[in-house]
Formats: C-alpha cells, structure tokens, sequence
C-alpha cells in the first residue's frame, strides 16, 4: 500500500487521517503515513487503540482489525447518496446472479456482470487512489464485460447447434486445433480473473464502509477461489496427461473417468458457490444499510 498518495487540500482523498475517532493529537501532521507506516498518532476505528508505528498491512493488537480500515478516511456515509444507492442496487444484482448460478450458469453470470457493472461505477469528485482505480476498472471491463462475452459465446454454440452446426465446431480448426474450443477456454479464464479483481475491489469497498470482518470474507472469498481453479487445474491437467500416455483404463471414453471428474467439480463448484453467496448475501445487506443511512 506504499502507492497511497498524500490527501490533495480541497480534494476528497483516498487515504486521510482517522476521521471517526481521528487523530489523537489535535493538529497532528495532516499525512500520518510514510512508507507504508502509521507515523503519526491515528485511532482504531473499532476499539481506539493508538496505532501509530504499525505498518498498514498489520492488524490492531486490541482487536484484530486492520490498520488499513482505520486509515481510510474517505468512509462511504460521506459519499453522495445517489453513489451509495447504486451501490447498493449493484450488490443487489450481484446476489442474485450468484443464487441464480448454479440452476441457470450463463443467466446468473448475465445477471452478476450487470451487479458488477452498478457496483465499479466512479465516485463523483473522489481522487481515487491509483491501486483502488486499478481494480475497479480490472472488474468493470474483464469481470462485467467479460462475463457478457461468455454469454454471448454460449449464445451462439447454442443457436449454431440448434441449426445443425456442429460440423462448424468440426471444421473449425487451425493445424487440427479446435479454435473455438481455445476462445471457450480462454474467456472463462479471463473472466474468472476479472473476478478475482473483483473480489479486491469489493474488499475495499468493505473498508471504507467501514466492517473488517466483511473485508476479511472478501479475502478469504478470494483465496478459495484461487485455491479452486488450481485444483481443478492439477485434475484436469493430469487426467490428461494420463490418458495420453494410455495410464487411464478406458481413457476418454470410459464413463467412470468422466463420472469422477464430475463429481469432483461438482463438490468444488458447489463449495465455491455456497462460499460465494455467503459473502455477497451479507456485502449486499451492508450496503443496503449504507444507503438507506442518510
């Protein structure tokens, strides 16, 4: 976090003293960090205790909470209602894409990336801290955007194969590559780290809130994530591998590989579904409050 910028006189700054308890001593230095570091006297937002000399990516000895969300000044009360209401339309949007998920896959991803489209709109007069901008502009465009290509690309197999072209996929290759096939993968791959950038943004839009446990489920939210696309990764990869070494009894064809395979993905997807619609359940009846407070 040594990227924050000093707060600009007459500009909403990204990073501020403690506004809510503030500084201890009455007109402290107006940039309490350097470096990374609490150098001047600043309050935990939860239990007051004096965080000065702890470096931004600890958390406060009294209580736990991150010395990040006591440092952020630019708390989401002081936005403009009309932000804070499309915020909370978004989180509203982006829980039910994720119910819908799992009985509808491409229609809950529609419906998520129109959340996440309402949820990383800028706010107005905020000078946006270049790593925050970053994340939220990763979401909007590979995340929102990108889920909306997927649709579109799932649209159109469907159509093509209801009209009989599935000697299009066949013939549409490049020396013997499946083209499309490899856009298929490669989308969803996108995709998936637009989500991942949109699980970061989204914790910080928990911090300034502020509530540390939501932006410590964002994290977590996160880590799974990671955490499941690898070992989907690792099985798939080696499932291969050992079919085209003829390791594999039945190889392709055989129905306890693609049985198995299943199953594992399901149990992943469905772990990785709950894991989701917890945090975002709980992101979007905070900022339902956040809105509705003043």
């Amino acid at each position: 976090m040594s990227s924050i910028t000093p707060p600009t006189p007459g500009v909403t700054p990204g990073i501020t003293p403690g506004i809510t308890p503030g500084s201890i001593t009455p007109g402290a230095t107006p940039n309490p960090i350097t470096d990374g570091r609490i150098t001047a006297d600043l309050l935990c937002v939860e239990c007051e205790y004096n965080l000065r000399t702890l470096a931004l990516s600890a958390t406060c000895p009294e209580c736990g909470m991150d010395v990040i969300v006591s440092a952020r000044g630019d708390h989401l009360a002081s936005a403009p209602a009309h932000w804070r209401h499309g915020l909370s339309r978004g989180a509203w949007w982006l829980r039910l894409g994720v119910i819908l998920a799992i009985p509808f896959v491409y229609p809950g991803i529609l419906v998520s990336c129109l959340g996440l489209w309402f949820l990383t709109r800028a706010q107005p007069h905020r000078d946006e801290p270049a790593l925050d901008r970053s994340f939220r502009l990763t979401t909007r465009w590979v995340g929102g955007l990108g889920g909306a290509v997927i649709v579109c690309l799932a649209l159109g197999a469907l159509i093509a194969l209801a009209s009989g072209g599935q000697r299009l996929f066949d013939d549409w290759r490049y020396n013997g590559l499946p083209i499309f096939d490899v856009l298929w993968l490669v989308a969803h791959a996108v995709w998936v780290l637009g989500l991942l950038s949109a699980w970061r943004y989204l914790r910080v839009l928990a911090q300034r809130v502020p509530d540390n446990d939501l932006a410590t489920s964002f994290r977590g939210l996160g880590r799974c994530w990671v955490w499941a696309v690898l070992i989907v990764a690792v099985i798939n990869g080696t499932t291969f591998g050992l079919i085209q070494l003829n390791l594999l009894p039945g190889g392709s064809t055989s129905p306890w590989v693609a049985l198995a395979l299943s199953l594992i993905h399901m149990v992943i997807l469905t772990s990785l579904w709950v894991a989701t619609l917890r945090v975002v359940a709980r992101q979007a009846a905070v900022l339902r409050a956040v809105a509705d407070d003043g």
